[in-house]
């Protein structure tokens, strides 16, 4: 060694110096590590919340696009075999059930 480090090797304030800097840096570097997972963990939640987001949005995709509805008739059906009309429709959510002829259209059919 030079002159000027042997000194500072052997002098126990630097020693202390050297000690305590060696001290932060292992502190510097088990903080960097912890927040090196938490990144790690906090892309792993992003996927899952993005992946959250896509199946909600495909579940609301298929609510807007459901039908439903409450609707009766007045009399009672007799003509088996044939298409059922209803005479009321209180509640007719995604337009199924036309009105005016009593005929309940599955949404596949609505759409085409």
């Amino acid at each position: 060694m030079h002159g000027s480090l042997q000194r500072l090797a052997t002098d126990p304030v630097s020693e202390q110096r050297f000690a305590k800097l060696e001290e932060t840096v292992l502190a510097l570097l088990a903080k960097n590590q912890e927040l090196s997972e938490s990144i790690v963990q906090l892309k792993l939640d992003v996927e899952d919340l993005e992946q959250e987001s896509e199946e909600s949005k495909n579940l609301a995709a298929i609510h807007t696009t459901g039908v439903y509805f409450d609707a009766y008739r007045t009399s009672d059906y007799n003509n088996t075999g044939t298409v059922i009309t209803y005479h009321l429709a209180e509640i007719n959510y995604g337009g199924g059930i036309d009105k005016n002829s009593g005929i309940f259209t599955t949404p596949g059919e609505i759409h085409r």
